[in-house]
């Protein structure tokens, strides 16, 4: 009876590992040569942005043609881009030296016709954006600012991080959390499709999952630059380094109870890197150490 007790507890952990599989991996032909870093995929799953390796402008991928179109060659216009629901709009900060210092603005562009809109004249204060639905939202001076058009109602949340804690603007409301105490550094914190959970990284410690409201926050282990795929799944890289420089770097997807991860199957000999996913979860786009652009095909139920 014990034996057979295992056997079934098995069993049912095999099937639950099975939801997770690696469908198929393609290098981007239009990236050959490398020199392309941190693709993010549209919601629409139709096109790839990706960036130069020091985040410097945005270049457009089209899954259905396989051409590549630059839109900007601003700098730090990769960094945390975000993309439109539509697939029309991309929202970047761009972020320069001004005398020395650092200054940030704030850019809306079309993706049809290349047309920018700054939204936040350059400044010394950061921005913090996200696009809900098609509409951009952000944060700066520590203030939420929506277009007009949305109703009070509608759900505007946005997380950031502010003095090294995690804060979260909730249609207009600014709370800080701090769900693995105030003592620590909060990183790379971002909210998941519906609006239920943040995925983040304590400094020193790993990747978490928790509620909106910052409670109940789960483990998901060493889990670098992590990105939500899908609501129920995060996506993230396992890289090793030297002191120096990375030395291996695996791609891992979790569950965000923290009770399924494992490591996709990627082209031997690279070193895959910060992995984004479709908000749908069945695509996943990342970049090896040479600035290769890969796209995997994933099913995750």
């Amino acid at each position: 009876m014990k034996q057979l007790l295992i056997f079934f507890l098995m069993l049912a952990q095999f099937a639950h590992t099975q939801q997770m599989k690696v469908i198929s991996v393609e290098k981007i032909k239009a990236a050959d040569g490398g020199g392309y870093f941190y693709p993010r995929i549209s919601p629409d799953n139709q096109f790839i942005l990706m960036s130069r390796g020091n985040y410097s402008g945005l270049y457009r991928y089209s899954l259905a043609d396989k051409s590549m179109k630059t839109l900007n060659e601003d700098p730090a216009a990769g960094y945390k881009v975000q993309i439109s629901d539509d697939g029309n709009t991309v929202l970047y900060t761009k972020s320069e030296l001004i005398r020395n210092l650092r200054h940030n603005s704030l850019i809306s562009q079309s993706i049809a016709t290349g047309q920018k809109k700054v939204l936040v004249q350059s400044t010394r204060e950061p921005i913090a954006a996200r696009m809900v639905n098609s509409s951009p939202v952000y944060v700066t001076k520590r203030a939420m600012v929506k277009p007009k058009s949305m109703k009070r109602t509608d759900n505007t949340c946005l997380v950031t991080v502010e003095d090294r804690k995690m804060i979260l603007y909730n249609n207009g409301i600014r709370t800080e959390l701090t769900p693995n105490g105030a003592g620590y550094s909060y990183i790379w914190p971002s909210i998941s499709p519906d609006n239920k959970h943040i995925v983040y990284t304590v400094a020193g410690k790993g990747t978490f999952v928790c509620s909106l409201t910052g409670k109940n926050a789960v483990s998901l282990g060493k889990l670098s630059a992590p990105a939500w795929a899908g609501n129920e799944y995060v996506v993230g890289m396992d890289d090793r380094d030297d002191g120096e420089k990375i030395i291996s770097s695996t791609i891992i997807i979790s569950s965000i109870d923290g009770k399924n991860r494992r490591q996709a199957e990627t082209p031997p000999g690279i070193k895959a890197m910060y992995p984004t996913a479709s908000k749908d979860g069945s695509l996943i786009v990342f970049n090896s150490d040479e600035g290769e652009i890969y796209l995997m095909k994933i099913q995750l139920k």
